[in-house]
């Protein structure tokens, strides 16, 4: 196994035994019915915390990374039509998402509009990196795990007919 792919799975080893452990620890504290939404709020503190950070193409011109991606395509999918959207400036980070995760940044597309126009200006916004248009990013993309992935996470595995120990259902969600 090359050395990169052993670290990443000993870091997800850790991570699994970590959670195994801390949901033992609830179980046997008699919190098992605050454990969840205790995990949530502490893993969306740790994203938080996390997205405080830089990302890959930070200040750097003409592209700007990854967050400009996402932002671009809000920007697209808000002032074009659907069937513009996957052809429009494709050398200026095309559009290269499933139709659903367009949509997803409509939506939020259509939030920046109400909150700030100037965030996804069709153009005119390229490159837009202040913080407050962070801010909302990162604030989206929290929201929108929070509201979707997560439910569903926690539904499969709650719905499940598998017979699970309930510190082994709670490790399997979380890690």
């Amino acid at each position: 196994m090359p050395p990169h792919k052993a670290r990443k799975a000993a870091a997800r080893s850790a991570i699994v035994v970590l959670a195994r452990n801390w949901f033992q620890f609830l179980k046997d504290q008699g919190a098992q019915n605050i454990a969840l939404p205790v995990t949530v709020l502490f893993a969306l503190l740790i994203r938080w915390c996390v997205g405080l950070h830089g990302y890959s193409g930070m200040g750097t011109p003409p592209l700007y990374g990854d967050y400009e991606a996402q932002r671009h395509w809000m920007e697209i999918t808000v002032h074009l039509s659907p069937s513009q959207w996957y052809f429009y400036d494709l050398e200026y980070w095309g559009l290269d998402y499933p139709p659903l995760t367009a949509f997803q940044s409509w939506i939020c597309g259509i939030v920046a509009t109400y909150i700030n126009p100037s965030w996804v200006a069709l153009g005119e916004s390229r490159g837009i990196e202040t913080h407050a248009s962070k801010l909302f990013m990162r604030a989206s993309a929290l929201v929108l795990e929070f509201l979707v992935y997560v439910p569903a996470v926690v539904l499969l595995f709650q719905s499940r007919r598998v017979q699970m120990s309930w510190v082994a259902r709670q490790t399997a969600i979380f890690s």
